[in-house]
């Protein structure tokens, strides 16, 4: 006759963190609704004087705290670092895409000489300037500006409306 092995579903012990088989222990719900399982009267009144289980050598707690039975250590998963790869496109190949790349580099460095960053200067003076122009009197008045929460509320529905 072949044997079939069955599991049985066990609860732990809040106390001693020993298995409870079924029909064994009892259950305690407290005030607050958590539910306690204890293996017998015994960790149902030790827990119910709250006494702490750590301070009892017999419990698996304590003897946890102490090193007195193995516990599994976990090891840190070394995670493997991601690296950008360029890949052919649309029938590019990849050395054309990096001679694209390192030419518009180029260019731009080329430009950064002549013109020493003189751009971003100008822009700048140019929206000084317009400030200095404009009369209080002209500003327009943004009545939204005060309520961050509202405008907020407003951009991530547009966002979800895009969807």
């Amino acid at each position: 006759m072949a044997s079939i092995k069955t599991t049985v579903k066990t609860e732990a012990c809040s106390f001693s963190e020993y298995r409870i088989y079924p029909g064994r222990g009892q259950k305690y719900i407290a005030k607050d609704g958590k539910v306690y399982f204890y293996l017998s009267s015994k960790f149902a009144s030790l827990a119910l004087q709250k006494k702490k289980a750590a301070k009892l050598r017999w419990t698996q707690t304590w003897r946890r705290n102490n090193k007195k039975t193995k516990v599994e250590a976990t090891q840190r998963r070394r995670y493997k670092k991601t690296i950008k790869v360029q890949k052919a496109v649309c029938g590019l190949s990849v050395e054309d895409i990096r001679n694209r790349k390192a030419y518009v580099q180029s260019i731009e460095a080329k430009n950064k000489a002549r013109f020493g960053g003189k751009e971003k200067e100008d822009k700048k003076k140019g929206k000084e300037d317009k400030k200095k122009n404009v009369a209080p009197a002209q500003q327009k008045k943004d009545f939204t500006k005060g309520n961050k929460i509202l405008n907020l509320a407003k951009s991530k529905m547009h966002k979800m409306m895009k969807k």
